[in-house]
This record gives C-alpha cells, structure tokens and sequence, in this order.
C-alpha cells in the first residue's frame, strides 16, 4: 500500500504537520496523525485503527480537487470517517477543508 504521502501528493502537494514551501500553492495538503488505537491478540500489543488529519488548502473552489482526494485515499484503503466544515481565512485567502480518515493496519 501506498503511504498517505505518496497518496495525497499524487494529487496535490502535501507535507506532513506544516506546508513549509516558501511559495505555497493555489492548492496543497497537509496531514498528521490524529490518533493510534491499539488492540490486543495473543497478550500482545499490534496497532489497530490510526486517524489521520488530512486537510486541504485551496484558493479556489476546492469541491473538485477535494473529490480527487477523497477517491484516492478510498483507492488506497483509507476510511474517510469525516469531513469538516470548510473555514476561508481572509487573511492568506485560503479556504481550510479539514478531513478526518482512518487506517486498519491488519
């Protein structure tokens, strides 16, 4: 399986926690891990279900670069568990579009 990355850069340029390029782009991702749920088997501890954050930035009408997205992420095996209202802040003229996915690592 592809990493979450290679996933979301394939369709537009991403980084994990901050998009640290000195000229950003009309549109960019950026993710973080969210949250690690553990299960147990055998007495033992193995990673279960992990929550990404993944969110779009766009300073255009994001609905479809934000369905490119959401179909790979589904392509690759990640649940899309929520989308969040989307925010525009005035002052860099990006519209913010978070995305709450999940991965089962088996």
């Amino acid at each position: 399986m592809a990493g979450l990355k290679e996933v979301l850069t394939a369709v537009v340029p991403t980084e994990r926690g901050i998009f640290t390029g000195k000229n950003k782009p009309k549109e960019y991702c950026t993710f973080q891990t969210v949250l690690r749920r553990n299960r147990h088997a055998d007495d033992e501890r193995k990673e279960g279900v992990i929550t990404y954050r993944v969110t779009l930035y766009s300073k255009g009408n994001f609905e479809a670069t934000l369905q490119k997205i959401l179909d790979a992420l589904e392509a690759a095996g990640y649940y899309i568990s929520e989308t969040g209202g989307e925010n525009y802040e005035p002052d860099t003229g990006y519209w913010v579009v978070p995305v709450n996915i999940q991965y089962l690592k088996e």
